[in-house]
């Protein structure tokens, strides 16, 4: 990740990503991230699914929803 351009933007925290909004109907505020893949390490605006194929309720529910669009946001 280090040797792209977008990488490096992600680490040194220079790519334009929009501040942290507050989640509809809540007063918790979360940051904009993109959803990756197990090759990249986490920051604050990189997640990824949970891994493996013995996957839990919980974890589908929230693979299912951390890959899910949210329009009014």
């Amino acid at each position: 990740m280090e040797n792209s351009s977008f990488g490096k933007r992600i680490l040194d925290n220079t790519l334009d990503i929009p501040a942290p909004r507050i989640l509809p109907q809540t007063n918790t505020v979360i940051p904009h991230y993109f959803v990756v893949d197990a090759a990249f390490s986490l920051t604050k605006n990189l997640m990824r699914p949970y891994p493996g194929g013995n996957v839990l309720k919980n974890s589908e529910i929230f693979n299912r929803r951390l890959s899910s669009v949210y329009p009014d946001m």
